[in-house]
């Protein structure tokens, strides 16, 4: 199923990034950024690409709750593969739809922007599938002056979030380009189950052994919540009030054991653990935070093995045939608050286009988060943010 490729993706990005600081991102804000890139790419380009975003897995895929059922038996890293691609652009186009549809006041958006450099053109297919398949928003712009055009683009950034995400490009990132494509992301929505202020108390998080800082934790005491637990970490469940999303902590239950547990950890056992989640009595306490995080794609999309795109060999004449383009220069931002009523995530990613153990007392079960941990945000077990608090 997808949702494991979309989960070993946010895995692979968060272990190229140090487990010794606080991080979060949108593995689903990247995708889509790829998928883009996708659409107008061939050849190994395009193989790349499908490998990241389904880890080039045989399989027979069905799209639950996603309207028609689409089924593909072939191996998406086949670069002659026509069918592997269309269900890539069907997986994802009716994906969209999934996410933005909520309920109860949650809000979940994706945005797609393509803004192209007023100079060119770009091909009628492409643009078509752009608009129709990914509900983007196609936009020509001056790009001589790079500085009105980079603030112009980051106004439509801070639009699609809330204001969270500010400052994401500058002139350099516009200068002499051919088109920058831009997904941004916001997600707010408030727990099915409050924690109650009154409640909340002063302590240390020990980020390690000698580290420890002092944070607000929240704490609800003997309450049913969903929960699961394996050999390595035990994992909490909180539901939104549109309960198709929910915040999942994957807590090791070694203290101090997050780098071991991120690097076996698999897109795989993450969905195994999510689909048996069963209800507990449990007492919670779990840290207030607020995390924002930048990172440079670059390197982290060529360990992927997307590596062509960026290359001066990039195939992506299914966008313009009579210019050479490569994708140059991606970058990823996002933040996420997380307090006693709720959660607010928001993250933006361009591409520029260039010429604790399981604890029982007293017979009740505790989850206690006072140590390094995962986090995943999903809709219907569907990764949209990952991070770690440390």
């Amino acid at each position: 199923m997808f949702p494991t490729a979309q989960t070993d993706f946010g895995l692979n990005m968060l272990r190229h990034a140090p487990s010794s600081v606080s991080l979060v991102m949108s593995p689903i804000s990247v995708i889509y950024a790829l998928i883009m890139l996708h659409a107008g790419s061939k050849g190994t380009t395009m193989t790349e690409i499908n490998s990241a975003i389904s880890r080039g897995q045989e399989r027979s895929l069905t799209f639950p709750g996603l309207g028609n059922i689409y089924v593909c038996h072939r191996m998406f890293s086949e670069s002659t593969n026509m069918e592997g691609y269309y269900a890539v652009q069907r997986y994802y186009s009716e994906l969209l739809d999934q996410i933005m549809n909520s309920t109860n006041g949650v809000k979940s958006r994706i945005n797609n922007s393509f803004y192209l450099n007023e100079k060119y053109d770009i091909l009628p297919n492409y643009e078509q599938t752009l608009r129709t398949a990914y509900k983007t928003k196609i936009e020509r712009v001056d790009f001589e002056d790079a500085d009105e055009a980079a603030k112009h683009f980051d106004d439509a950034i801070a639009k699609m979030t809330e204001g969270k995400i500010r400052n994401m490009l500058n002139e350099e990132n516009v200068e002499k380009k051919f088109a920058l494509d831009v997904n941004a992301n916001y997600f707010t929505a408030e727990w099915k189950f409050k924690f109650d202020k009154s409640s909340n108390s002063k302590g240390t998080f020990y980020s390690s052994g000698g580290n420890k800082h002092e944070v607000v934790y929240m704490n609800a005491f003997n309450q049913e919540r969903l929960h699961a637990e394996d050999d390595d970490v035990q994992v909490l469940s909180l539901p939104y009030l549109d309960t198709s999303f929910a915040l999942n902590i994957f807590l090791p239950k070694n203290g101090f054991g997050l780098h071991e547990v991120r690097a076996r950890l698999t897109g795989e056992r993450v969905q195994s653990l999510l689909s048996k989640l069963e209800k507990t009595n449990i007492s919670v306490t779990i840290p207030k935070m607020k995390i924002e995080a930048y990172l440079n794609l670059e390197e982290v999309m060529k360990r992927m093995g997307v590596i062509k795109a960026s290359s001066s060999n990039a195939d992506l004449t299914d966008i313009n045939r009579q210019i050479k383009l490569r994708a140059f220069g991606p970058a990823h931002r996002a933040i996420i608050e997380v307090d006693e009523d709720g959660t607010t995530a928001a993250a933006a990613t361009y591409f520029k286009r260039f010429k604790s153990k399981s604890v029982i007392v007293g017979g009740r079960r505790k989850f206690d988060a006072v140590h390094p941990f995962l986090f995943v945000i999903t809709k219907n077990n569907i990764p949209l943010f990952m991070g770690q608090f440390v």
